[in-house]
């Protein structure tokens, strides 16, 4: 399993000064132009740790993808926490999805297609390299300085959500540009 502090030494790896501050400056802006329409849907304690599900906006906000993170923590994240992913984003499917299988990181990765799972992103991510994408980046944000325990306290009562696996989230855009509501790009 990977940690956090893992991730980005991958993003410094091989990269210049000047390439990094660009890379987190544009995660960040992201972030601060997503910040208020995220939400934490549920948080649940499981063995050896806390599972978290976000939902996280694409940046034109029409449609909203599901970033679901189990820590190995049941109090408090550091950047030696260790962490696994679900993201239903087409980013993170194609260029990470692979990489953070491989780090035994991967939550659900029987919710996206095979292909994605066994074969290397040769085109999108040669190197193989572990980082974030702009939704999982915001979800990581958005919990960082958050208690666990309260979180999973504030959502006793609650069910925990359903979650579209990468096959449904296409189809839900798809529909989605059919009917007009999303741009066909």
């Amino acid at each position: 399993m990977i940690t956090l502090r893992q991730v980005l030494k991958n993003i410094i790896h091989g990269q210049s000064g000047l390439r990094i501050k660009a890379i987190i400056a544009d995660l960040e802006n992201t972030y601060k132009q997503l910040q208020k329409d995220i939400s934490i849907n549920y948080a649940m304690f499981e063995v050896g740790g806390t599972t978290v599900y976000f939902k996280i906006p694409s940046q034109d906000k029409k449609i909203f993808y599901d970033i679901v993170v189990w820590f190995k923590s049941q109090s408090r994240i550091t950047l030696d926490t260790e962490f696994k992913v679900y993201s239903n984003s087409p980013f993170f499917a194609y260029n990470l999805a692979y990489v953070f299988n491989k780090e035994d990181s991967l939550l659900f990765p029987n919710y996206y297609p095979a292909i994605f799972i066994r074969q290397p992103p040769k085109v999108r991510n040669p190197l193989e390299i572990t980082g974030f994408d702009k939704h999982v980046y915001a979800a990581l944000k958005t919990i960082s300085k958050t208690n666990l325990e309260d979180l999973v306290k504030s959502f006793e009562t609650k069910s925990e959500p359903n979650v579209f696996n990468f096959e449904e989230k296409v189809k839900e855009t798809d529909y989605l540009k059919k009917k007009g509501l999303l741009n066909k790009s």
